[in-house]
């Protein structure tokens, strides 16, 4: 997702080494000055929203049906043959499929909630802030952050994540206030 204006020069060498799709390179000029960044910010907040999507699914099915990770992960692979094929999900159903070796339990219910940030995910949302707008993704109240982006943020600390998970004990995040 280049931009600016060396593209001309540059373009070849980064159209050599970019994924392609049907032997089309997945790298275009995207515009003047900061476009190609702009356009990767974009893509970040779009995908923090499609992973906010895939846990609220997880959380869903889990909390809804009972159903196990292991059995989790194989819907998820189902999904990933279909329609919903992508990266994040197949992912994600690769991580739902792990077990510890050690307590022989599913690692997704061991694994210790906490993440670091870049800030990357807040990006869109503070421009559209900028812009007066409002996306979908984003939560109301009582901070205009979506909510991967504001758990994540919650997450960073581990007595700030075991508190905020002791306060909101058997909910999901989207029901809840951010942890304080």
């Amino acid at each position: 997702m280049p931009g600016g204006s060396r593209y001309e020069s540059l373009g070849p060498l980064l159209e050599s080494i970019a994924a392609k799709v049907d032997g089309v390179p997945c790298c275009t000029y995207v515009g003047p000055g900061g476009a190609g960044h702009f356009v990767q910010t974009v893509h970040d907040g779009i995908e923090y929203a499609d992973m906010q999507l895939i846990a609220e699914t997880y959380d869903l099915i889990k909390q809804a049906t009972g159903t196990s990770a292991s059995e989790i992960s194989q819907i998820f692979r189902t999904w990933n043959e279909g329609d919903l094929e992508s990266f994040l999900i197949e992912i994600t159903a690769e991580v739902l499929g792990q077990t510890d070796a050690e307590p022989g339990k599913p690692f997704v219910d061991i694994v210790l909630d906490q993440a670091e940030q870049k800030g990357t995910g807040a990006g869109p949302y503070k421009t559209l802030l900028i812009l007066v707008c409002r996306s979908p993704a984003s939560r109301r109240r009582p901070w205009p952050m979506p909510c991967p982006v504001r758990y994540r943020s919650g997450s960073q600390t581990g007595a700030r994540s075991t508190r905020g998970a002791e306060r909101v004990a058997g909910r999901s995040c989207h029901r809840s206030e951010a942890p304080t």
